[in-house]
């Protein structure tokens, strides 16, 4: 018959693994995570903060966009780039092109296996303890 300590170093060997991917996807996934809170908290306070107000001037993020701040002809006007497009587009990735949206969502996959493997050494922590 095996001893409790026997048990419970058979339930660290099963736990290992998850502790594993867990701290290497959360140390990978920070950056991504800060990036997505930060973006997602500023998008939804865009109205307050006034964000669709604040029109981009600056050549190289205009040139990033292929926006030409000067109207072609008399009759049209100038292409405009706001703060909140900026945002939006570095919450989704799409700031980065292809390769960005692919980070983004590799970030949100990390998230979600974050949360499982969270969830399975939480139950497995509930389940030792005494009632």
């Amino acid at each position: 018959m095996r001893s409790e300590q026997d048990k419970s170093n058979g339930n660290q060997g099963r736990r290992r693994p998850f502790l594993k991917w867990h701290r290497g996807l959360g140390i990978a996934a920070v950056l991504f995570v800060v990036t997505l809170a930060v973006t997602g908290i500023l998008l939804n306070h865009n109205a307050t903060l006034g964000l669709h107000q604040h029109q981009i001037t600056h050549p190289w993020l205009l040139e990033h966009y292929d926006i030409n701040s000067v109207p072609e002809d008399a009759f049209s006007y100038p292409e405009t780039l706001t703060l909140d497009r900026v945002i939006l587009d570095i919450h989704t990735g799409r700031f980065f092109g292809d390769v960005g949206r692919i980070v983004m969502d590799l970030a949100a996959l990390a998230l979600l296996l974050l949360s499982f493997t969270g969830i399975c050494l939480w139950l497995d922590r509930w389940k030792k303890s005494p009632p």
